[in-house]
């Protein structure tokens, strides 16, 4: 800074130096424009000179009518600037918004009114052209000029307090929406401007909606459709998305495939995002249809349609196809897939959002067996949802965490969230919850009470049956078929199981029965070796092929078809391979190396993630499983045992 100011600035002329220090406000500069902002004439002359000079002055274009100076360099301009002329900054800044605006160079007109402090110009410049920039996605602008805006000016323009709600609705940050949105919908309905009144109330469906609340969504959106402007396009667009989504989300699937199929043409030809939404919705309905493949196009459609841009649209279609592919056990594509849905989740500053997607990253590192990876994406899925108060997705995030628990044996954490679910068998389930009872229904076969749980399931499976939710019957099916094999009614465990082979083979899937472990497994290998499986037609019975396959996904697991669902849990050793009678699971192993890591029984409980008494538990399993009654003789028979 010295030897620029000192050595450059102080050896020019006073014109030459006046020129410098005045045009350092300026991001680029052209003639025209230094003239309109020093007052001096011959603005390019004087660029041409500065360049023959080497003064740090560089070209932006072949025909060198647009330079800007070395960032450098402007910073010590700017500074000398501040220091010997403060009070001259402000009608700088006025010119230079001036010759923008002139222009059309708004945003630059905008930045240089703000910099003087024009806070009413400022806004002027910005309302014509806020909604245009949003929906481009230049959000991070619009909030960084919102936010420049003291309340006295924003408040008292209603259409900037809507569209400042909006950018911040982008980020999630809801609380910050509420009172530009009261401010703005107290001046429209004095005003009686409905159509404007119209638009809160679509912004408020769209807050419903982002928080998983269908039942208020639909109720804003209704009352809004009679107040929009018929040439607000967009509006109307947002309104149809929101009624189909909403019908989605209560699991009404045959009117949402109507509402969102129309929505797709509508929005179209109207609104590039407004149609990203909608297909997003469309692929999940697919989905919970258990039409895999559909839901795989429709989110490469997505994916192309915004061709590389990050988007909180596409981080969900990537995620989408990376659960696809868990499904299918194509773990290695599913990692891929997840790792592009982050980064660009990341990349479009939506975190707060990704929720699911989180979720389904936690998912796939638990399948590939990666348990701190899994936990700790688990709890960022977690904290997202309660940052949103998204009720619903904190609910499948505990839930999820209740089903690890469970396979790594840990019955008492998985029943301590039971608990805390507030549910029951007899309970007339919510399709809402879903994700919750059938968790619980997992819980109930794990503690061998198959028969208190069948009731339930079949009342889950009634209701998705009924509304053409083919693919969320599947898992219900899962557990029903595991219900009956536990209960020793082998006949209806394998109608149950046929019920379930025939529509997943069509589409694929493999981890709805291999994600329930050896239980399924040992129920699809008594299948396979029944001799009722090779009656019928290949159009009314599933393949011996497809089950082979099947089974050949399980871990490598000794199967007991005759325990019904009694065998080892899934993720739990091999004991034909064990040097133990009763082998150790896959946490007490975790529990036994941090033992030999020499850490104490709060340290082991702290990177695990479960209670001091958890730890204790396990460890006085391990003692019993090794026959002994120390930490120091449980490692020394461990090390003897190659356990370590």
């Amino acid at each position: 800074m010295d030897y620029l100011t000192e050595e450059v600035l102080h050896q020019q002329s006073e014109q030459v130096r006046t020129f410098l220090l005045q045009t350092s406000i300026l991001g680029r500069l052209c003639g025209s424009l230094c003239e309109a902002v020093t007052g001096q004439s011959d603005g390019q002359g004087m660029l041409e000179q500065l360049e023959l000079a080497n003064l740090f002055l560089l070209p932006l274009d072949d025909e060198r009518s647009w330079y800007r100076y070395h960032h450098l360099f402007a910073e010590a301009l700017r500074f000398r600037l501040t220091q010997a002329h403060p009070g001259l900054l402000p009608t700088l800044h006025q010119r230079a918004s001036e010759w923008f605006e002139r222009y059309d160079f708004i945003p630059e007109a905008v930045n240089h009114a703000l910099a003087a402090r024009d806070f009413e110009r400022a806004a002027t410049l910005i309302e014509p052209i806020l909604y245009q920039m949003f929906s481009q996605g230049t959000h991070a602008t619009v909030r960084h000029w919102l936010l420049a805006l003291p309340e006295e000016v924003l408040f008292t323009r209603p259409s900037l307090c809507l569209l400042y709600a909006w950018a911040f609705l982008y980020v999630g940050e809801i609380e910050s929406c509420k009172k530009p949105l009261e401010v703005a919908e107290h001046t429209w309905r004095a005003e009686g401007n409905l159509s404007r009144l119209g638009e809160v109330y679509i912004f408020q469906s769209s807050i419903a909606l982002v928080q998983g609340d269908a039942i208020r969504a639909r109720d804003y959106a209704q009352q809004a459709w009679p107040l929009l402007a018929e040439n607000d396009l967009i509006n109307r667009c947002n309104y149809s998305v929101y009624i189909g989504a909403s019908s989605l989300m209560v699991g009404n699937i045959r009117e949402a495939s109507h509402l969102l199929h129309e929505t797709l043409m509508q929005c179209q030809p109207v609104h590039l995002y407004s149609t990203l939404y909608t297909m997003n919705f469309l692929a999940e309905m697919q989905i919970v249809q258990g039409k895999l493949h559909q839901g795989a196009v429709t989110s490469q459609e997505v994916i192309s349609k915004l061709a590389g841009r990050a988007s909180i649209h596409s981080s969900r279609a990537y995620s989408r196809l990376g659960r696809l592919s868990r499904e299918r056990n194509e773990l290695d594509q599913a990692s891929q897939y997840m790792q592009q849905a982050i980064t660009l989740g990341d990349q479009a500053g939506q975190d707060i959002y990704m929720s699911p997607i989180y979720l389904v990253s936690a998912q796939i590192h638990w399948t590939r067996g990666e348990m701190s990876e899994a936990l700790a994406t688990l709890n960022k899925a977690e904290q997202a949802a309660q940052r949103l108060g998204h009720r619903r997705a904190t609910e499948q995030a505990r839930a999820f965490r209740a089903q690890m628990e469970l396979a790594q044996g840990n019955l008492a954490e998985a029943e301590r969230w039971s608990e805390e679910a507030g549910i029951d068998v007899n309970d007339e389930p919510a399709y809402e919850r879903e994700t919750t009872y059938l968790m619980f229904a997992r819980l109930r076969i794990a503690q061998h009470r198959a028969e208190e749980t069948v009731g339930l399931l079949e009342r889950l499976l009634a209701a998705d049956e009924a509304a053409g939710r083919t693919g969320n019957a599947l898992s219900v099916l899962a557990l029903l078929a595991l219900a009956y094999w536990q209960m020793e009614n082998l006949e209806q465990a394998m109608r149950t199981l046929d019920r379930l082979l025939v529509p997943a083979e069509t589409e694929g899937y493999v981890r709805v029965f291999v994600d329930e472990g050896a239980p399924m497994q040992s129920l699809l290998a008594t299948w396979l070796s029944s001799p009722a499986q090779q009656q019928g037609s290949m159009e009314t019975r599933p393949s011996a092929e497809y089950v082979r396959k099947l089974l050949a996904n399980f871990p490598l697991t000794k199967t007991h078809p005759d325990r019904r669902g009694k065998g080892p849990r899934h993720g739990e050793t091999d004991t034909s391979r064990s040097p133990l009678l009763e082998p150790l699971t896959t946490r007490e192993q975790d529990v036994l190396e941090l033992l030999a890591a020499g850490l104490s029984n709060a340290e082991i409980a702290t990177r695990l993630i479960v209670t001091v008494g958890t730890v204790k538990t396990h460890i006085k399993s391990i003692y019993g499983k090794l026959e002994v009654h120390s930490r120091t003789q449980a490692l020394a028979r461990a090390r003897e045992l190659n356990l370590l």
